[in-house]
């Protein structure tokens, strides 16, 4: 069934969360059930030197959206909530039950309320037959709209909208230091990079923040001789994020990668200053 936004059931939810096109991007969200939320979305994070059509990130982005969408079903009462992404654990099915291409994809989401101002959601990318090619498991800190710009936008605050959708670009990552097996990188965080993730109070997204990792884990890749002319299929994936980025402040970013044969596994961590704000690994295999 194709909906928009201006259908009522997806009014409905999307007037219940937090997050805003561009980087709300589903097509046709509706709820079948209570706690469930079934949408299509599109293709358009670049993908690197990953071996699947559909990459890390965006597909963190996508099902993260779509499990706070399934949330939003069960909450009682008008007024939005925004659910910050805490932690996420994905897994990937193989290069070669993937398609060669994808335009679009499918997923589908089911949440529960562990204490009311916490949520999980296990959500799905559903390929032909059914299959499932991603699965990402997200826990969400789930707080009041009065709640949350308390503590972080401050009154009458406007995001600007960005001269295009800067979630189809690669970030302006700028290298400051490379050795064989680990990077670090910048990134300074403008509005325009967090275009819909928030409004009144950008920041850049957890999904996004995947994306300039997996960069450094490809140009890693070019780096290493035995490496150069390969890709990578990712098998698993876990993300914890203790803050994000606002906008106005400079990211740094350090990962490093281990080769045993043909496996590889890859860590980050990202930091605002001395903090920590976000780490993330990944497990996969070279093709």
């Amino acid at each position: 069934m194709n909906r928009s936004l201006s259908d009522p059931q997806t009014h409905d939810l999307t007037s219940r969360i937090c997050v805003s096109p561009p980087y709300f991007a589903l097509d046709g969200l509706h709820s079948p059930a209570p706690g469930t939320a079934v949408a299509r979305f599109p293709v358009e994070m670049p993908t690197g030197r990953q071996a699947v059509p559909l990459g890390v990130a965006e597909t963190g982005r996508h099902l993260a959206i779509l499990g706070l969408c399934a949330a939003a079903g069960l909450v009682d009462g008008l007024g939005r909530r925004y659910y910050l992404a805490r932690e996420a654990w994905a897994t990937f099915a193989p290069p070669c039950e993937w398609p060669a291409k994808m335009r679009e994809a499918e997923g589908e989401a089911r949440a529960e309320f562990l204490t009311p101002r916490r949520a999980v959601a296990d959500t799905h990318v559903v390929g032909t037959g059914r299959i499932d090619l991603a699965t990402m498991r997200v826990r969400y800190d789930v707080l009041t709209e009065r709640v949350f710009r308390r503590f972080f936008s401050p009154p009458g605050h406007r995001t600007p909208s960005p001269p295009h959708n800067p979630y189809r670009s690669p970030l302006p990552l700028r290298t400051v230091f490379c050795a064989p097996d680990s990077m670090t990188a910048e990134l300074d965080v403008v509005p325009e990079l967090c275009a819909g993730h928030f409004e009144g109070a950008p920041m850049l997204p957890v999904a996004f923040a995947a994306q300039a990792l997996t960069a450094l884990w490809d140009l890693l890749l070019d780096d290493l001789p035995e490496t150069r002319e390969r890709r990578w299929a990712p098998r698993s994936v876990s993300l914890s994020a203790d803050d994000m980025a606002r906008a106005g402040e400079r990211a740094t970013l350090t990962v490093s990668m281990d080769l045993d044969g043909e496996e590889v596994r890859c860590v980050g961590e990202i930091k605002v200053g001395e903090k920590v704000i976000s780490r993330a690994a990944a497990e996969g295999v070279l093709v």
